[in-house]
């Protein structure tokens, strides 16, 4: 016998885990466009669709991902008891997909994505939009190692915000072959190199100068290292950077910054960049250019990215690749707090269910010529669907073949 009183089963199914939500609504469709919106530019552009598996062995995506980051998957055993994980990303899966299944491809594959990942998230006072489920969209490019590649996922990343309707965004780029031949400068590593990226990090050069000091740092790497947080903007960084550059793998850094610019100049995209060297997330993971990007009336960044050249080798294929990921919730928050968010549309016509069979088969000529038109399955009545129509904004009714006009305000 069920003793549950009705109030109390419907507090019951509204529950959900922390971190997941439902989407339904206006919320959803513009979800759906934003989505379409990314998958129609990574057509435009070559990008092959992929669609991956939500869970797979922990080992084989545990293998991609450091400690850290393979601490936050969600973990489960099947009823076989193999322990299995929800993707934490997409990038990864891509990799281990290539490695394993398109090695035969010619270089470059070119693959597109859009779908959700989940990461374990601590619940943390006044952060209640840190979800754990997050829908991304992005691509991965694999098998070339150049500055075309490179500026042509800047180039798309760019496009595919614009094709959202994103009106103001800013991308941070940076490049950890500058970073990493800094540090190759230093006579050791230093036992205080994770306070040296932090004080970078955070562009806090008085704590730099601290730490430096505390580990003994001086001569060029020392000036490099103390110019990091500075070295970011849109003029003179480069040429800047490239005096200071103490090491060839810093300055094989920089050059491959200028190509890359240059071909963003040409893409007619450079004034969306902005040059972060002092740009240290992901050391252990980038291997080349990295980049985030971040918008007006959002905390967090909205998208990332950057070259992993390292990352396909360890599922036993040594190839190099690029690509980046948007936060397409993150995305739809901004649009709506820039009033930019897509126009929902609504259906041509509300038609009423007269039950006749030349008027069903009218609305699927009507459906099948392009016409968006619903079927008013709760009223039988012409005056009730013109109601409707009316209070939804739709802008006819169809009554036994006759379309009718429905007036604001009827």
């Amino acid at each position: 016998m069920n003793h549950s009183t009705p109030s109390r089963t419907t507090h019951l199914l509204r529950l959900l885990p922390p971190g997941v939500r439902d989407i339904f609504g206006d919320e959803a469709a513009r979800l759906t466009l934003v989505h379409r919106a990314a998958e129609e530019t990574f057509w435009r552009w070559g990008y092959a669709p992929v669609v991956l598996p939500t869970f797979e062995y922990y080992d084989v995506l545990a293998r991609g991902f450091d400690e850290q980051a393979s601490g936050k998957m969600h973990r489960f055993i099947d009823a076989q008891g193999n322990l299995l994980a929800l993707r934490p990303d997409l990038t990864v899966p891509v990799a281990r997909l290539v490695a394993s299944r398109l090695v035969q491809e010619p270089p470059p594959v070119r693959l597109a994505y859009v779908a959700p990942v989940f990461r374990y998230v601590e619940p943390r006072a006044g952060q209640q939009r840190e979800f754990r489920e997050i829908w991304q969209a992005g691509v991965e490019c694999v098998g070339v190692n150049d500055a075309d590649a490179d500026a042509e996922i800047i180039a798309l990343h760019v496009a595919t915000l614009q094709a959202m309707g994103v009106p103001r965004f800013q991308l941070n780029l940076g490049h950890m072959g500058f970073v990493h031949g800094v540090f190759d400068a230093l006579d050791k590593q230093p036992p205080n190199l994770a306070a040296i990226r932090r004080a970078i990090d955070r562009k806090n050069r008085h704590i730099l100068a601290e730490e430096l000091d505390r580990a003994g740092v001086r001569g060029a790497a020392r000036a490099a290292l103390e110019a990091l947080p500075t070295l970011w903007g849109q003029g003179d960084v480069l040429e800047r950077a490239a005096a200071l550059a103490p090491t060839p793998r810093a300055r094989s850094a920089i050059e491959r910054l200028q190509q890359i610019v240059a071909r963003l100049e040409a893409y007619g995209v450079r004034d969306f960049v902005t040059i972060d060297l002092g740009e240290v997330r992901g050391m252990h993971y980038y291997t080349g250019i990295t980049f985030e990007t971040f918008a007006p009336h959002s905390g967090y960044p909205i998208a990332g990215g950057g070259r992993y050249d390292n990352l396909l080798a360890l599922y036993g294929y040594d190839a190099p690749a690029v690509g980046f990921a948007v936060f397409t919730q993150r995305v739809l928050d901004v649009l709506e707090a820039e009033n930019a968010a897509p126009d929902v549309p609504r259906p041509d016509a509300l038609m009423v269910a007269c039950g006749h069979a030349e008027c069903l088969a009218d609305l699927q000529r009507r459906r099948a010529a392009g016409q968006r038109i619903e079927l008013d399955l709760s009223s039988r009545s012409p005056e009730g669907t013109r109601r409707k129509a009316a209070a939804r904004g739709i802008g006819a009714v169809l009554v036994c073949g006759e379309w009718q006009e429905v007036a604001h305000g009827d």
